[in-house]
């Protein structure tokens, strides 16, 4: 973190222009993963309800195209998404802002379609945005031929405009229907790339309840859902671990039974997305704000699982996967931690 001692509140004059951006970029990215579609959705009403004529037609069209659109949602969007909106100098000034780091243990061949089961969720997932979201440069060097795209919440798809943004940034929604159709691709993908890989955030919103710097706190142990799509599709399973991710951002204290945990189930309940009351720096100052802290984040792609395919699954062969799965993550964590944390290794993953 930035803060290293209570003195040290305002950011000096002379911070060059390129971290300057960066720190614009970071601020900008958080800003928009948490007003984006309320603004979005305010905008589209707007215009509905008070906009002009013409301008409402418009409107009713884009309704009427979102509705005839919506198989396609779960048929990959726009395939890989647009280059210019997932390579483009935003998204290298934000992965610069950690940095955010991209480490290959083993490769992933480009024939051969992946699920990659990232941990942990964080606040926000900083990491995995910055590079599988993104297109970048470092993934498509480490494995080339491998198209990543991120799963996300299929309701991301229901918001008017936004989901054109979901779109062009080649995201799918986390569905049986959307994974499956995805990891039974046996194309060209229209960038060239000629396999897969489905980005799973598996802890999903009820781990960024946990999110709290050097808390490394994992969702999994009744999370299988991924591991029974993976042999079904017959896709190896890919540990990927973002180390830094839990500490960019500070928490408000919830635990367990508390009101405010109460309340964020509550509402995680209703919407499928958890009100983290998160807090970093600011833009300006490091005492308070939305923007992360300046601290390194090393995404670690791990070695894939070989899974037998088999479209009807057994528990006990779901459960020995599942198994497989957290040691090999486990082993992840353990073998790297001491490389890419600070004290590392007083450092413990706890499972539940």
């Amino acid at each position: 973190m930035e803060i290293s001692n209570e003195n040290k509140i305002w950011a000096p004059l002379n911070i060059p222009l390129r971290r300057r951006l960066q720190t614009l970029a970071a601020g900008f990215w958080i800003f928009l993963m948490i007003w984006g579609q309320s603004i979005t959705v305010f905008t589209f009403i707007s215009l509905l309800i008070w906009g002009t004529w013409p301008i409402r037609f418009l409107c009713l069209l884009y309704c009427a195209y979102m509705y005839l659109d919506k198989e396609n949602i779960e048929k990959g969007g726009w395939s890989t998404g647009l280059k210019c909106f997932r390579d483009n100098a935003f998204f290298r000034l934000y992965r610069e802002y950690f940095p955010i780091n991209l480490v290959k243990t083993a490769n992933l061949k480009s024939d051969t379609n992946y699920i990659l089961a990232a941990f942990p969720h964080g606040i926000l997932c900083c990491g995995i945005f910055g590079h599988f979201v993104s297109m970048s440069p470092k993934w498509q060097e480490l494995f080339p031929g491998v198209a990543a795209r991120v799963c996300t919440l299929a309701s991301h798809f229901g918001v008017p405009i936004w989901r054109e943004l979901m779109y062009a940034w080649g995201l799918i929604p986390a569905s049986k229907a959307g994974i499956e159709n995805l990891l039974t691709f046996k194309s060209v993908n229209k960038d060239g790339t000629t396999s897969n890989a489905a980005v799973i955030i598996v802890g999903g919103a009820q781990e960024a309840l946990l999110a709290r710097p050097k808390n490394y706190e994992l969702f999994l142990n009744k999370r299988k859902g991924f591991v029974k799509l993976a042999i079904k599709t017959g896709a190896p399973l890919v540990p990927v671990f973002s180390f830094g991710e839990v500490d960019i951002f500070d928490q408000a204290s919830n635990p367990v039974g508390s009101k405010v945990r109460r309340f964020q189930e509550a509402f995680k309940k209703l919407t499928g997305i958890s009100p983290a009351f998160f807090f970093g720096r600011g833009f300006l100052q490091y005492a308070f704000g939305w923007v992360p802290y300046r601290t390194p984040v090393t995404v670690v792609v791990g070695a894939p699982i070989p899974v037998n395919r088999n479209l009807n699954p057994t528990t006990l062969e779901i459960d020995d996967l599942h198994s497989k799965f957290v040691t090999a993550l486990t082993e992840l964590f353990e073998t790297h931690k001491s490389k890419y944390l600070l004290n590392g290794e007083n450092i413990t993953l706890k499972i539940s």
